[in-house]
C-alpha cells in the first residue's frame, strides 16, 4: 500500500508479483501524472464508457465438448489412487449435462469441487497445494479454504480438463483427468508453471484404478 498525502490518495496493489518495482514504476508513470490539485470536471461520456468496459470484463470458461460417451461409464465411480506426496487416496466423479462434481479424499478429509460445463461454478476448496503461491512465506496451513470458480470441458473423448480460478488471487490451476479403460491419470498445472519454457508443476501426477462394485 502506498500513501500519497500530497495527492490525498492511497494506492493499494493486490497483484502477487515477483517484480513489485515494475508495478511501482507504472504508478509513477501513469497514475501520479494524472492526479491534479483540483477535481476534474465531470465527463459523463467517459464515465459511461468506463462503466460499460468494467461491466463487460469477464474470463471465458474453457471451450470444448460438453459431453463424452465415456462420461456415463465413469460417472459415480471411485478410483483408488497410488500413494502420492499429496496424500490423496481416492478420486470420485459425477457428470451431468451442466457440470461435474469431483471429490478427492485423503485419510481424513474429502475435497469436493463442482465444475460447470460452458459456465463457471463458484465454491471453496482446501485441497492441498491450492491455491498456487508466488510469494515466499510457505503454503497456508492445511485446511485453509480458498474461493474459486471452476469450469471444465471434454478436450477429447477420454480427457476431461478443468480450470480452477482462485478469484481472490491472480492464479489458476488446470486439472486434467485422462481416463483409459479402468484407469485415470490426474495432472495439475498452475498458471505460474505454465508460463515456463519447460512447464512443470511440483504436484505429482495422480494415478488411479477404478474400484470394483462392493470394493
Amino acid at each position: 500500500m502506498i500513501v500519497m498525502p500530497e495527492q490525498d490518495a492511497v494506492v493499494a496493489i493486490t497483484a502477487e508479483t515477483s517484480d513489485m518495482q515494475g508495478e511501482l514504476d507504472l504508478v509513477w508513470e501513469h497514475l501520479l501524472p494524472a492526479m491534479k490539485p483540483a477535481p476534474l470536471p465531470r465527463d459523463r461520456q467517459s464515465e459511461a464508457r468506463l462503466r460499460q468496459t468494467l461491466s463487460s470484463l469477464m474470463l471465458a470458461p474453457p471451450q470444448g465438448q460438453r459431453s463424452s460417451p465415456l462420461a456415463g461409464r465413469v460417472s459415480g465411480k471411485a478410483f483408488a489412487l497410488d500413494t502420492n506426496k499429496l496424500g490423496i487416496e481416492s478420486a470420485w466423479f459425477c457428470f451431468d449435462a451442466d457440470g461435474c462434481l469431483l471429490k478427492l479424499r485423503d485419510s481424513q478429509t474429502e475435497y469436493p469441487i463442482t465444475c460447470g460445463i460452458g459456465g463457471w461454478r463458484r465454491g471453496e476448496t482446501a485441497l492441498p497445494g491450492t491455491p498456487p503461491r508466488l510469494i515466499s512465506g510457505g503454503a497456508p496451513p492445511r485446511g485453509t479454504k480458498a474461493k474459486l470458480a471452476a469450469s471444465g470441458t471434454w478436450v477429447d473423448p477420454n480427457t476431461f480438463s478443468m480450470v480452477f480460478r482462485y478469484y481472490e488471487t491472480p492464479h489458476h490451476d488446470t486439472v486434467t483427468c485422462r481416463f483409459d479403460d479402468s484407469k485415470v491419470q490426474i495432472t495439475f498445472m498452475n498458471s505460474m508453471a505454465s508460463m515456463s519454457p519447460t512447464p512443470k508443476d511440483e504436484r505429482p501426477i495422480l494415478q488411479g484404478t477404478m474400484r470394483r462394485a462392493g470394493a
